[in-house]
């Protein structure tokens, strides 16, 4: 069984012979450099596509200022517009080891999120999205939500083996 992991969504044609420009929550190091098999899942319910997903194939990829995809299963413009917006899932088990010091944001999701100056616990990493500048972490707390920068500056430390994160939380004005 295959446990798919979210890299990001398509909302939009390029072109007309069937090209859709994807949206990736990590575009400079793109696991479709080595991975030719997506699932992909409706955005909203303008795609046809089903619920739990469809499989594709990338037949050709193009990197440059816009990420372009062309499945095998798709014949033009027309086709891929049914299926569009849509979530790009890549199988978990196919995603390179990372090194030493690195991770993947989905290894952070479900830590304790410590404050770095009180060691107050203040809530649980829940998601992250991309604001297309830099990767935003969302911790919620028992009142209280924060959507804060994935950057050294306000992230201290990130302990996977204890399962926690020190974070120099910003001081917002209310």
């Amino acid at each position: 069984m295959k446990n798919w992991l979210k890299i990001g969504q398509a909302t939009k044609a390029h072109g007309i012979k069937g090209e859709v420009i994807f949206h990736l929550f990590n575009e400079d190091e793109s696991c479709l450099d080595y991975i030719n098999e997506i699932c992909l899942k409706p955005l909203n319910s303008n795609s046809s596509l089903p619920k739990d997903g469809k499989i594709f194939n990338i037949e050709k990829i193009r990197m440059g200022n816009k990420i372009l995809v062309q499945f095998s299963e798709i014949q033009g413009r027309n086709e891929l517009e049914e299926i569009l917006p849509f979530e790009i899932y890549v199988d978990e088990k196919l995603l390179k080891e990372v090194e030493e010091g690195e991770f993947y944001l989905k290894d952070i999701i479900g830590l304790d999120a410590f404050d770095f100056q009180t060691g107050e616990k203040k809530g649980v990493i829940d998601s992250f999205y991309s604001n297309g500048a830099q990767d935003i972490i969302v911790i919620r707390g028992d009142r209280k939500k924060w959507e804060i920068p994935l950057v050294d500056s306000f992230f201290k430390e990130i302990d996977l083996e204890n399962k926690k994160v020190l974070i120099l939380f910003p001081q917002f004005i209310e």
